[in-house]
């Protein structure tokens, strides 16, 4: 069983994940972002090819970039969580996230493939364009890319919370909030 629709009776909460009510998690995602930001920045600028001018980066592309960059990203998880559960997931923008969610419950191996799907799908994807597109699109493709890594910070940090956790458990995934349960000790 990779999901299923109803929790299992002998599934307590281990916990919640909330990263826009408790405010340690939602400040903790939002300076991980930041710092991947910074991370990302270094590099791209040093690797900047010739002719890849910094003030292309508001060209007529970045911002509607950038608007079909979070679109797809959230269309990625939403494809996975699909994949798993053949249940139509529901998307929508909360606060400062946009979201896929998903009112089944989903083993760790295949949540952990859709947390992660998009920021590796698209880092790839955005890496080959950044190679492959005239150096006037470098900085276009470069600060998208820089926005799939940084804006991936709450899949990142969900996904390491529960690298730390039992195999066994089970998550559901309302947006921005995601429930964790665990068979109950008997």
């Amino acid at each position: 069983m990779r999901t299923t629709q109803t929790l299992p009776e002998n599934y307590r909460k281990l916990c919640d994940i909330d990263l826009e009510k408790n405010k340690k998690q939602y400040y903790l995602v939002n300076g991980l972002s930041l710092v991947l930001a910074l991370i990302v920045l270094l590099p791209v600028w040093l690797l900047a090819p010739e002719g890849a001018e910094l003030e292309h980066k508001l060209t007529v592309l970045f911002l509607p970039g950038m608007l079909v960059y979070i679109i797809l990203h959230e269309a990625v998880h939403g494809v996975c969580f699909w994949y798993f559960s053949k249940q139509k997931p529901r998307f929508g923008w909360k606060s400062a996230y946009a979201y896929a969610a998903s009112d089944c419950y989903y083993r760790k191996g295949p949540y952990l493939v859709i947390a992660l799907a998009p920021v590796v799908l698209w880092g790839v994807v955005l890496a080959v364009m950044a190679a492959l597109l005239p150096a006037e699109c470098y900085w276009t493709v470069q600060l998208i890319q820089l926005i799939n890594l940084s804006g991936a910070a709450g899949d990142l940090y969900v996904t390491w919370l529960l690298s730390r956790m039992p195999k066994d458990i089970l998550i559901q995934d309302a947006g921005v909030a995601m429930q964790v349960f665990a068979p109950a000790e008997e």
